[in-house]
């Protein structure tokens, strides 16, 4: 676990696909979490949300298709933090999100990403365009609270795709756009 999980991708109703995420409680005391919500593209936080004293070992379930805030849809991320209950003393949290199909059967999921675990230069094994029928896609997520980042993704044959991400936000890349 870590005090910040970073969730690369959020939507609701968006590329026919609904989140589902789960923050867990990875401490031995009650925690308090903070979660903010960033739209892709966009420097301003969309939604922020608090909950308290979540007891150890459990978890707090987000479905982004009942939360009204963000409106009828949402292509974003998240930033989720914790602390001890009614303290400022960093606490460990663990998150993992569902990618649910809202047309067909499907399912994705992923783990989020300790804030600690981020990196300049990420290598993804596998890139594919329409291999039967799968295409890649990668959300990259900007760390900084505070500064755009200029984002290169080169594919092995030499392609590349270019992004500006702003603070806290996320930018998708798909290897068919290569």
């Amino acid at each position: 676990g870590a005090s910040q999980v970073l969730l690369a991708t959020v939507l609701k109703n968006q590329f026919n696909t609904t989140s589902k995420f789960s923050i867990q409680n990875a401490s031995d005391a009650n925690v308090d979490i903070n979660l903010k919500f960033y739209r892709a593209g966009e420097t301003t936080v969309a939604l922020e949300l608090n909950e308290t004293a979540i007891p150890a070992g459990a978890a707090k379930y987000y479905d982004m298709g009942t939360l009204s805030q963000l409106g009828a849809s949402f292509d974003g991320s998240a930033v989720v933090s914790a602390v001890a209950s009614g303290t400022a003393t960093p606490a460990n949290i663990v998150g993992t999100v569902l990618e649910l199909q809202t047309n067909n059967v499907g399912v994705r999921a992923f783990e989020g990403v300790p804030s600690t675990a981020a990196a300049n230069t990420v290598y993804m094994a596998t890139a594919l365009c329409q291999v039967q029928g799968t295409t890649s896609a990668y959300a990259v997520q900007n760390t900084s609270s505070t500064d755009a980042a200029a984002v290169t993704v080169t594919y092995s044959n030499s392609s590349t795709q270019t992004g500006n991400i702003p603070a806290g936000g996320k930018m998708s890349f798909s290897a068919c756009n290569a």
